[in-house]
């Protein structure tokens, strides 16, 4: 296992992160408790930092719209499979049919 680089005081999005904590999530990811900048504290892992994935705390994403934070990646996905599926649908078409 590499070593874990230090993230304290670097800001991801709308999250400064505070410190390190020592537990893990599920996925054996270190933790940072971090402060958003409306003031509230969230616990984010190194992952969901580095991809982007979290970058606002509970609040402001309701604020935003966001019913819950995963709702816009499950959104994004849905997006994404429907153009592909419109996309290949659409390929099949021009193979099969000749004018």
């Amino acid at each position: 296992m590499g070593q874990i680089k230090d993230l304290t005081g670097k800001v991801f999005g709308e999250l400064t992160v505070e410190s390190r904590l020592d537990e893990r999530d599920k996925h054996g990811s270190v933790q940072w408790d971090c402060v958003c900048s409306c003031g509230n504290k969230r616990v984010v892992s190194t992952g969901e930092l580095n991809r982007g994935l979290c970058t606002k705390c509970e609040a402001c994403y309701k604020k935003a719209g966001y019913h819950s934070i995963y709702k816009n990646r499950e959104k994004a996905l849905f997006i994404s499979l429907y153009k592909r599926s419109r996309y290949v649908a659409k390929q099949s078409l021009k193979m099969f049919c000749v004018w």
